[in-house]
């Protein structure tokens, strides 16, 4: 092991983010031959948006890149947050067992479960305050607590499913890794913007072969430990004193915002056809895209530009000291728009489709009854 601490840590971070690249991008190859060998695919079902079995478990890359590089050149510093990497090591585990054999989802629940109260606990990450959200400031330790578990579990299921199309959590991943590595920087927490570099740069490497048409898929190996981390390292920032503005909670929400308003939105429209919100269907963001004729390659871009519009208005909002509960509000209408113009441009190009299929059957119609004319 080699430690950077005495270093230039700019250099620092250069080195750490070079060598969770390398590591990942050298490992993926290895994953993607073995997962061929072993028939080790995601097969296409009437959820999936591929036509075609590919290798998943590219999470094992990420991971990897994200361990290796840590270990190898900032031993301290996980050291000093072994909590955060011993909880991201048991969703991993979860997430490769998940995808070997689908694991019930209660196990999977539980598990997130104790590593979000692990984390919680040992590392002392934990909501403090709503910050005036419904005239609610300071809350009970027993509800931070509860909260914050509740978050995190809900954000790392939010991020797993927006593991839908080629490209997308990746690339949400690794913007917002390295938003929180800046704004880390900002704040002279500089371990914490090593461990955001290290998983913006392995999620780098992992895109390489992602991207539409994809080679091989994160799967929940990957799905649950970055969104998880992401998550974790997003409350870190929010409960420290930082030098851009007290009122951390809006950038809070806007890091997390596109996954978790797809998943409420969704869970929402499921309750309202009295269907249960864990029922599978195709109604997230990224499958509406899909249904408009929009390739991987297009819905992931779009996705991608909506994340940093809601980030940078956070940023934004937060500059001006922007009260808490007005700035949410701005957040979660900006979201709902962005995710009205997608339904609107679906209902479009159905109706499109439907007159298209209506001048079809005419066009039959006058044939037969022409030739019937005819005879």
């Amino acid at each position: 092991m080699y430690s950077l601490q005495h270093i230039n840590p700019l250099i620092q971070q250069i080195i750490l983010a070079i060598a969770a690249f390398i590591i990942a991008f050298a490992i993926i190859p290895v994953i993607i031959k073995v997962s061929k060998e072993l028939k080790l695919f995601d097969t296409p079902n009437h959820r999936a948006s591929h036509t075609t079995p590919t290798p998943t478990m590219g999470g094992i890359a990420i991971f990897l890149g994200v361990i290796i590089s840590m270990c190898l050149f900032a031993p301290a510093i996980v050291i000093k947050h072994i909590t955060i990497f011993i909880a991201i090591t048991l969703l991993f585990a979860t997430g490769f067992l998940d995808d070997l054999k689908d694991l019930s989802p209660k196990i999977k629940l539980a598990v997130q479960i104790a590593a979000a109260a692990l984390v919680c606990i040992n590392s002392d990450i934990r909501i403090q305050s709503l910050q005036g959200i419904f005239g609610i400031h300071e809350i009970p330790l027993a509800a931070q607590y509860s909260l914050t578990i509740l978050l995190l579990v809900g954000a790392t299921n939010a991020f797993n499913l927006l593991d839908g199309i080629d490209g997308l959590a990746g690339s949400i991943i690794t913007t917002n890794s390295i938003i929180l590595g800046l704004l880390f920087h900002t704040n002279n927490q500089l371990d914490l913007m090593a461990i955001c570099i290290a998983l913006a740069a392995a999620n780098l490497a992992f895109l390489k072969y992602n991207f539409a048409p994809a080679k091989i898929f994160m799967g929940d190996t990957g799905s649950l430990f970055s969104g998880f981390l992401i998550t974790v390292l997003a409350l870190k920032f929010t409960n420290a004193p930082h030098v851009l503005n007290q009122n951390n909670f809006i950038l809070f929400t806007g890091m997390l915002l596109l996954p978790v308003f797809d998943t409420l939105r969704v869970f929402g429209l499921r309750i309202l056809k009295k269907k249960s919100p864990f029922s599978a269907d195709k109604t997230h963001l990224h499958h509406i895209l899909i249904k408009t004729g929009l390739n991987h390659k297009k819905s992931t871009l779009i996705l991608f530009t909506s994340n940093l519009i809601l980030i940078a208005l956070a940023i934004t909002l937060t500059s001006f000291a922007v009260s808490t509960e007005i700035a949410i509000i701005a957040l979660f209408s900006t979201a709902l728009c962005l995710s009205e113009i997608l339904t609107l441009k679906r209902l479009f190009v159905f109706k499109k489709n439907r007159n298209n299929i209506e001048q079809t059957l005419q066009k039959i119609h006058s044939k037969n009854h022409l030739l019937q004319n005819i005879k």
